[in-house]
């Protein structure tokens, strides 16, 4: 079977290299003991359709002045794409202005329009893999998402525009990066047309609880710092060998908007002006060849279509686990994820579509913990409304029993130092935003697989585990144990 994490050479005259190895190997065992892995496909993605269109003006920046400006910049071989071990950025920005071209990214490129299953659509949509993925599944819900990315993909009547456009973020007015100091966080998070839902969980989740991961991706470290994206290129910060094991990933800045606006049809900011969200998941659009890869639906060739694993890259982390547990093992399940509160990042899966809540439906787990003595959970639904209406949720009634409004008077009278001034500001809309509470109680009932990734801390940094394999466990029924896995990967 196949871990989360690889062996360490032993070193005889070293002490801290053997108790480092001690560590992983405990670790190692740990998840041989309680978990079943799974690791999907990881052979790159089809790519040569994004490189054939030809190249008649002088004006456009070509492969040879990618090769040129980083001919000094060494790099890994990831998924078929370059992972460079420097920020190659500045290399980029330099010689777009000395040659007045702005940068065009042909490991994905989306500047001209390609052949697919004998029709010309806009690429990056839906890939030739993905078609015969989603036809061979048998499964009707499945075999429809063709139609539905085709439909988006497709140009309209012969013209050189389809329903689904590329747009480059940089040419897009009033568009910033992080557009103001409150861009990072969950509300700013929305799910799309395209169905990842766990995905945008995710995210979302990591931008509320974990804010400096998202400025380190790119290459900051404060919100006010600008981005210079005007050459057309921008990078993220990838670990895919975990720990400190920096690679950078090259991207120009075609987002993905709707025909005729400058709307994202997938993930987008409830501000309009912020571009992180839409640049952060085309990372993962670029290392599948598509957005139909980060489907819900799409169960295949995807090795970042689960939250967990694009967690992962983004943050590092040693563990990725999905617990799954039963309904009567709630004091069990409240106990192993207050564990995790503040060092993980989390995605609650609901299978229950009941009290305005979805099936199949990934969610944002912001908190875990007790009001007036009461176990509750913190949840956020990713498409930013169509909250829970149930006790304590939105609904008309929400808050008219006792403990409810119990736990309403001592929100109240929280002041600014009191840990629950989180829960306060997660819930201080009026509007419906998505955000949440539930009695935990009917959380284990209605949301039985939580998947959580981490240790995520700013203050002791996890480090370097030797090339370990982006792997998603699944620990079954007996998650007690899990406290004792994050306890042996925090010290790794």
């Amino acid at each position: 079977m196949s871990c989360g994490v690889g062996s360490v050479t032993m070193t005889d005259n070293n002490t801290d290299t053997n108790n480092e190895e001690s560590t992983l190997i405990k670790l190692q065992n740990l998840l041989e003991k309680h978990c079943d892995s799974d690791i999907l496909p990881t052979y790159p993605p089809t790519r040569e359709s994004y490189t054939k269109f030809d190249l008649d003006d002088n004006s456009l920046w070509t492969q040879d002045d990618t090769d040129s400006a980083l001919q000094s910049v060494q790099y890994d071989t990831f998924l078929g794409l370059k992972l460079y071990h420097t920020n190659p950025i500045d290399h980029i920005n330099k010689v777009c202005k000395e040659t007045g071209k702005m940068f065009i990214d042909y490991e994905f490129c989306v500047s001209s329009n390609i052949k697919l299953d004998g029709e010309s659509v806009t690429p990056g949509i839906i890939t030739q893999l993905n078609i015969e993925d989603f036809a061979n599944s048998g499964v009707p819900k499945r075999v429809k998402r063709i139609k539905h990315f085709m439909d988006k993909a497709r140009l309209i009547d012969d013209s050189s525009s389809s329903e689904w456009i590329w747009v480059r973020g940089s040419e897009m007015p009033d568009r910033k990066v992080f557009a103001t100091t409150k861009s990072i966080c969950s509300q700013n998070v929305i799910q799309g047309k395209v169905g990842n839902c766990g995905f945008c969980s995710g995210f979302a989740s990591l931008a509320q609880q974990f804010p400096h991961v998202i400025l380190e991706a790119f290459g900051v470290s404060d919100i006010s710092q600008q981005i210079d994206i005007s050459s057309g290129a921008y990078c993220v910060c990838l670990l895919p060998y975990g720990g400190e094991t920096k690679r950078y990933l090259l991207l120009d800045d075609h987002v993905l908007c709707t025909a005729g606006t400058h709307s994202s049809p997938a993930l987008s900011s409830s501000n309009q002006h912020d571009l992180w969200i839409q640049f952060l998941e085309k990372v993962f659009v670029k290392l599948q060849s598509s957005y139909a890869s980060l489907d819900g639906y799409y169960k295949f060739n995807s090795l970042y279509r689960h939250p967990l694993r694009a967690m992962q890259l983004i943050t590092g982390s040693p563990i990725a686990l999905e617990l799954h547990y039963k309904q009567n093992k709630v004091e069990e399940v409240y106990e192993t994820l207050l564990a995790t509160e503040g060092t993980c990042c989390r995605v609650a899966h609901g299978r229950r579509a009941i009290d305005g809540l979805f099936t199949g439906h990934g969610y944002s787990l912001l908190w875990v913990g007790a009001i007036a003595g009461i176990q509750l959970a913190c949840v956020r639904n990713p498409h930013g409304n169509k909250s829970y209406t149930g006790e304590f949720g939105r609904g008309s009634s929400s808050w008219s029993t006792s403990d409810a409004m119990e736990v309403k008077r001592v929100l109240n009278e929280t002041e600014e130092d009191d840990p629950l001034t989180y829960v306060k500001e997660l819930l201080s809309s009026t509007e419906d935003n998505g955000i949440f509470l539930i009695r935990f109680e009917k959380f284990v009932e209605y949301f039985p697989i939580v998947s959580v990734v981490g240790p995520i801390e700013e203050s002791s940094p996890i480090q370097q585990l030797p090339k370990f394999k982006n792997c998603l466990h699944r620990l079954q029924g007996n998650i007690s144990c899990l406290s004792e896995i994050l306890t042996a990967s925090q010290k790794a």
